[in-house]
């Protein structure tokens, strides 16, 4: 029943008509003529054309092309945008071009959830080269779609083509996806209607109230946006009002187009944009506020839908944390991370002692209850990227990524004490004893796949049930590793602390990179500089400072498990220039030696 209801279709679901809006909107940018958006079909090796527009007939044959399928499929393969203009294509690229009618080509790669989906190609009759922030700006637009457009899909019926849905899926999580497909979108409305800045208030559809309010664009506006939002609701929490309130209170910030965000479930949402931009004509700025938010809307319900799916595939029903199938998926993961990195990876394998006595005396449902106690107190006392999961009856697991043997017997340790001094008397009715034995493997001296580190866990957990119960065993082949001591590195990272520092580096060092673009392209605009060879220079300046921008952009929005892996990356690549420079000094010891 549940599958069935997520099948139906949605009568909101336009993608192509998403996607028209799109080729709109890099058509602005670039002075477009022909355009088309391709989704790409790995297992069947075949590109299906989502959106053709050309203004021409002659440039309308370029789409058929058969070497513009194949620059399509090259861009989906390596996953880099392809740019033709006469600063940056042969002289036979350029004729190839011209045959069309067209002076200049972009074909730029849709990012999915972990590769790419498809690709947009978009060409133009009038510009003879694109600027670097255009073209920096158009894939940019396109690295997002990927996965703003897997949320627009329709899931599919045929069990086939379900099976490949869920797989894709399985790796989403659900509320990171919401926010970067709401991101795209406000920052999709500003970049058409030349608004200043953006906002989302979502609400419950139930009860009206509003869930949170997530705002984009210009900061000096956002900063003020926030404050009339404080003095008008007396600097109580949003959630305490209904979206009417709120609607009230932003209504009298500035000038503003509005819509509501709405799907099946009812009005979920509202759509705002302030201030009004030079060059677009109000009524299609309604008319765009309007789409972004019907796209919105399906944007929600669709990803609400892969949030209940997901649920109901890879979670316990039971105690709401996830099942053998998924931590096994999780384990294969982090074990070829730990093979990258040289990290150990550990498991705390756990076994209620006399959980059998509960269920055959009390009830399964008692034994049901002590299973969420459990489950709740194991979750509760994990870090956040640790992986607890019931992998069936009474026992669990506890996946700890980059931890040594040392730190899984502190983690055991702290889970035996918390199991036992449980106090079920309440829920159960009578006074019961809970305990629990313990076995903790360690990869890779343990095993290097999920199998393997599970059994060499099984085989202590079963040492521990004959020892007495109530304790904890190490299997025996998982050792420590002193290359393996600065694996905690992530510990650092688990503060806001050490969040709020990084963006400010990257404050620190984006403003300037800002500024010397602004000099490069005033100076490459100047008629009177004709030296090619200052202008190749000043491009590689300009390309460095992108370059540097781009790392700052990543790591200033980067989540806290992007932060811990770019931590061990680094840490990994030290520690490999280390041994290298100990090497050479040891061979030129030698050398002076001899």
């Amino acid at each position: 029943m549940l599958l069935r209801q997520q099948l139906q279709p949605s009568p909101q679901l336009h993608s192509k008509d998403f996607f028209e809006l799109i080729m709109d909107v890099i058509f602005t940018l670039v002075d477009g003529d022909i355009g088309s958006v391709v989704v790409y079909d790995r297992l069947s090796d075949t590109p299906h054309v989502l959106v053709e527009r050309a203004l021409t007939r002659h440039g309308a044959q370029l789409l058929t092309d058969a070497r513009i399928i194949q620059l399509m499929k090259k861009v989906v393969r390596e996953g880099k945008a392809i740019i033709m203009d006469s600063g940056r294509a042969s002289d036979e690229e350029l004729s190839w071009l011209r045959q069309y009618g067209i002076s200049a080509l972009i074909v730029s790669p849709m990012v999915g959830v972990s590769d790419v989906v498809g690709a947009i190609c978009v060409a133009s009759r009038t510009r003879k080269r694109f600027k670097q922030s255009e073209v920096e700006t158009v894939c940019q637009i396109t690295s997002k779609l990927g996965e703003l457009f897997l949320s627009l899909l329709p899931i599919p019926s045929d069990h086939i083509s379900l099976r490949r849905y869920l797989e894709s899926t399985a790796s989403i999580d659900t509320s990171q996806l919401l926010e970067r497909s709401l991101d795209m979108l406000l920052h999709l409305g500003l970049l058409v209607t030349q608004c200043e800045v953006g906002a989302f208030v979502l609400c419950s559809p139930r009860t009206k109230r509003v869930k949170t309010i997530i705002m984009h664009g210009n900061r000096e506006v956002v900063e003020r946006l926030k404050e009339h939002l404080k003095a008008h609701l007396n600097e109580t929490e949003v959630e305490a009002f209904t979206i009417e309130d709120v609607h009230r209170v932003l209504s009298s910030f500035m000038k503003h187009y509005f819509a509501s965000v709405a799907n099946s479930s009812g009005t979920v949402g509202g759509f705002f944009l302030f201030g009004d931009g030079n060059d677009f004509p109000p009524g299609r700025k309604q008319q765009v506020v309007t789409q972004i938010a019907v796209f919105t809307g399906t944007v929600i319900e669709r990803i609400a839908s892969m949030y209940v799916l997901e649920r109901a595939i890879w979670t316990d029903p039971v105690t709401g944390l996830v099942n053998r199938q998924c931590w096994l998926a999780k384990t294969e993961e982090e074990l070829a991370r730990a093979r990258r990195m040289n990290l150990p990876v550990s498991v705390v394998l756990i076994d209620l002692d006399g959980f059998k006595a509960i269920n055959d005396f009390l009830g399964h449902a008692k034994g049901d209850i002590v299973l969420r106690h459990v489950g709740s107190v194991l979750r509760k006392h994990v870090r956040r990227y640790d992986v607890v999961a019931r992998l069936g009856g009474d026992e669990f697991a506890i996946l700890l990524p980059a931890t040594p043997p040392s730190g899984a017997m502190v983690v055991a340790e702290r889970v035996r004490s918390l199991i036992e001094s449980l106090d079920l008397s309440n829920v159960l009715g009578c006074a019961t004893r809970l305990t629990a034995s313990i076995g903790v493997a360690t990869a890779p001296s343990a095993g290097e796949t999920p199998e393997k580190l599970l059994e060499a866990a099984d085989r202590a957990l079963t040492t521990a049930k004959h020892l007495g119960k109530n304790r904890i065993v190490r299997d025996e082949r998982s050792k420590e590793n002193g290359e393996m001591a600065w694996a905690n590195i992530s510990l650092m990272f688990d503060t806001r602390l050490m969040k709020w520092f990084v963006n400010r580096i990257c404050h620190e060092i984006n403003n300037p990179a800002q500024g010397i673009l602004g000099i490069i392209e005033l100076l490459l605009r100047r008629d009177e500089m004709t030296a090619e060879d200052v202008k190749d220079e000043l491009l590689k300046v300009q390309n460095l400072v992108l370059r540097i921008r781009s790392v700052t952009h990543n790591l200033a929005t980067a989540s806290h498990a992007d932060l811990v892996k770019y931590a061990q990356e680094f840490a990994e690549t030290m520690r490999r220039i280390s041994h290298e420079e100990n090497s050479e000094g040891n061979e030129t010891a030698k050398e002076a030696d001899a």
